[in-house]
């Protein structure tokens, strides 16, 4: 079996997810990882989200994700505390925490990566 390398971005599937984590409404976009089948990291994902569209708050337990605003910005839902999220801002859930996200904007585009 050959080794991929890269894929590009016309070769991404696109998807959608429904009321993720209990949230509301659809997210666009791709799981980047899928066809590398990763050793370490569970998933890459682009979410691309409308206003009003959001992750439902959830626990994470025995894995790490972490959330990267590439566009727009929205509120970060963190152990059930609130805070404002902006292009470019990062954030770390660590085993044992909680997060969720909610768009603010026009479209966000939310990168999320599972460890």
């Amino acid at each position: 079996m050959a080794l991929l390398k890269m894929l590009k971005e016309s070769e991404q599937e696109r998807e959608c997810w429904e009321n993720c984590h209990d949230g509301i409404g659809t997210l666009y976009g791709e799981s980047l990882l899928t066809q590398f089948d990763p050793k370490r990291i569970q998933f890459i994902n682009r979410h691309i989200m409308a206003r009003g569209t959001s992750i439902g708050e959830h626990a994470h337990n025995g894995e790490e994700e972490v959330y990267y605003l590439v566009e727009g910005s929205g509120i970060l839902i963190f152990d059930g505390e609130e805070y404002p999220f902006e292009k470019g801002d990062i954030s770390l859930v660590r085993d044992g925490h909680s997060h969720g996200f909610i768009s603010t904007a026009e479209e966000a585009v939310l990168l999320v990566i599972c460890a």
